[in-house]
């Protein structure tokens, strides 16, 4: 689990720092991943914020000599290891994965996957397991993967989706796209700067006229 969460932490880096480059410059950095696993770091990028340690232990070693080279550590896996996980790495670096991910974000800044499983399935309401099963595994396609993943899936259960569902699910995934591209202008910025200074201006002013008051009936 320690090794999978490492993975995916220097799968987000590599992400971060390719940021705005095109779809296939960043299937090449992610490409380097693979070979910095096994200690392999001749393709990793040089320079003193390199997600790789060791190219950047040699950039800052190189802009001062008081610093020490960089020593290669035991590899973070063995070849053999890495083969089984080639499959994973041609998913996730794929053309279509890097075009998705250019711009570094998440589909939505506001949204996350526990608000999608709880769009599929309300805690207000009584689902069983199984029911909670289903929600669970369609908000995790849905968030990863848009909602044209639901027309494959009910391809697979043998259901054809008439083409108003499948316009449906594209205008979706546009809108989520919107709203990813447009959270992050300045001006969204700034009214969410503004909406949150009066929330918290408004709860000072109701602890403040509250401050003083020790009984109100009907208040317990």
């Amino acid at each position: 689990a320690v090794k999978v969460q490492r993975i995916g932490h220097l799968y987000a880096l590599v992400v971060v720092q390719n940021r705005g480059k095109t779809a296939t410059q960043l299937q090449q950095a992610l490409y380097t991943l693979r070979d910095h696993l096994v200690e392999k770091h001749e393709t990793c990028p040089f320079s003193n914020n390199s997600w790789c340690y060791y190219q950047k232990g040699l950039a800052l070693s190189a802009e001062d000599e008081s610093n020490p080279p960089p020593v290669l550590r035991q590899a973070y896996l063995n070849p053999d290891d890495l083969s089984r996980l080639q499959d994973v790495f041609q998913s996730f670096a794929s053309i279509e994965m890097c075009s998705a991910l250019t711009l570094g974000l998440t589909q939505n800044s506001n949204e996350s996957l526990h608000s999608v499983l709880w769009h599929n399935a309300p805690k207000t309401k009584r689902v069983s397991q199984k029911s909670l099963k289903i929600c669970a595994s369609l908000a995790v396609s849905t968030f990863n993967e848009g909602s044209t993943i639901l027309a494959a899936v009910l391809a697979d259960l043998g259901v054809q989706s008439p083409r108003t569902t499948l316009v449906h699910f594209v205008k979706r995934d546009k809108e989520r796209n919107r709203c990813r591209i447009q959270a992050i202008t300045e001006s969204h910025k700034r009214r969410r700067h503004h909406l949150k200074a009066q929330l918290v201006a408004a709860e000072a002013s109701r602890r403040k006229r509250e401050k003083n008051t020790t009984y109100k009936s009907g208040a317990f």
